[in-house]
């Protein structure tokens, strides 16, 4: 498990749990393997707060999360206001100044809702929405908040919007097709370059990023191409060092490249398989969208540092 301390001068840490510190954060842990859906934190000097997507109604609840315990206090179910349908997931990110929490529905209609971040309790309340030109699988933002992402996995496309200096989303700006499967972004840390996982290619797409005009074009080269049936999904920035690390949904493998910071590209380095053990790779499931002659039999979901 891992907690995202969000305060605003904190890093992003790592808490790796023993045996005993599981058991507290049973709770926790049951509730976010049912929901199957994202989980963002934001850490004050308090309390940590927690925000959940919810699958089976449109709405985020609201918890604080009682790190002695483990136990879980429910503040707020914030309604996702005049939906017709849910979508398979709903992406959100906290925007970097924490103030604002961005939720997007999938289904009908495609949205994003813009909430503000109530400092002292962590509750939520709406700001604004806009129209999405597609169903979103991941969204992200540039270091300084001034930008979002997001990525369209059945759509195969990238839109840029800018975003205001209270968080409300505007219209896409640039619309970028001809992404197979695009899965997610990553603005690299100095905010001049963008990777996007195309999926459905086996390529890692590189951009070049113009802030000022918060426009993208191709890098040269303009893609990075893997061995078929890598299917890439997440990728993650190392917070110090000029690497990134991309996972494999079908292999279910960690890619190591060397970001090179003058060009802005990616070098690959190293390879290694998150299945460590025979019985995974024997009794694990085969993916259901790969083609079974070269299934292996698990595959991976997330990344994160």
């Amino acid at each position: 498990m891992q907690i995202r301390d969000l305060s605003a001068n904190a890093k992003l840490e790592k808490i790796m749990l023993n045996r005993t510190e599981r058991k507290k954060f049973s709770n926790l842990t049951k509730l976010i393997a049912f929901c199957a859906i994202p989980l963002l934190s934001l850490s004050t000097m308090a309390k940590t707060i927690i925000y959940v997507a919810n699958s089976d109604t449109p709405s985020v609840s609201v918890f604080q999360l009682e790190l002695s315990s483990g136990n879980l206090i429910q503040l707020q179910q914030q309604l996702l206001p005049n939906l017709v349908k849910l979508g398979p997931s709903s992406p959100m990110l906290i925007t970097p100044n924490k103030q604002n929490l961005l939720v997007v529905n999938r289904g009908e209609p495609k949205v994003i809702f813009n909430f503000s971040i109530q400092a002292k309790s962590g509750q939520l309340s709406l700001k604004s929405k806009t129209a999405l030109p597609a169903s979103m699988a991941n969204i992200s933002t540039d270091k300084t908040g001034k930008l979002l992402l997001a990525a369209s996995y059945p759509q195969h496309l990238l839109s840029v919007h800018s975003l205001s200096e209270q968080g409300d989303v505007l219209p896409q700006q640039q619309v970028l097709t001809d992404l197979p499967n695009a899965h997610a972004s990553l603005i690299n840390k100095d905010n001049r370059f963008v990777f996007v996982p195309a999926l459905g290619s086996d390529q890692i797409r590189q951009f070049k990023l113009n802030l000022e005009t918060g426009q993208l074009s191709p890098n040269t080269p303009s893609e990075f191409q893997l061995e078929a049936n890598t299917g890439p999904r997440h990728l993650v920035e190392h917070p110090n060092k000029n690497m990134v690390y991309l996972l494999g949904e079908y292999d279910a493998t960690i890619h190591v490249f060397e970001y090179q910071s003058t060009a802005g590209t990616l070098a690959k380095i190293q390879q290694i398989e998150t299945a460590q053990t025979d019985s995974l790779k024997v009794n694990g499931l085969k993916h259901p969208n790969q083609d079974t002659s070269k299934a292996k039999r698990f595959w991976a979901a997330d990344i994160h540092i």
